[in-house]
């Protein structure tokens, strides 16, 4: 465990299979009433590797899978800068939100 999550008394050990991780997504998910889909990297860490992926640093990645925009971590990230940039994003290209 982390020693951050430590002081703060959350109790997540590493996952050892790709279930025991997506467990622990779902109940992230769930403990923050996320409404909005999650990803959880393989064990391979292969996204984190790729993109310095944080469990608190957000992207917004577009319907052509580039990176649209990527938040700030480790305390930085404010709610209102993603959903600044995804009503850009949606405003100049109209009709990827249908669907979803």
């Amino acid at each position: 465990m982390s020693p951050k999550n430590t002081k703060e008394g959350i109790k997540v050990t590493t996952a050892k299979t790709e279930e025991e991780r997506a467990a622990q997504g779902k109940t992230c998910a769930d403990k923050l009433a996320l409404s909005m889909p999650i990803l959880v990297d393989g064990m391979d860490d292969e996204v984190s590797k790729a993109w310095a992926g944080w469990p608190d640093r957000p992207y917004l990645v577009g319907a052509d899978g580039k990176v649209a925009y990527k938040g700030k971590q480790a305390g930085e990230f404010k709610a209102a800068d993603l959903e600044s940039e995804l009503k850009k994003y949606l405003a100049a290209h109209p009709g990827e939100d249908e669907g979803r």
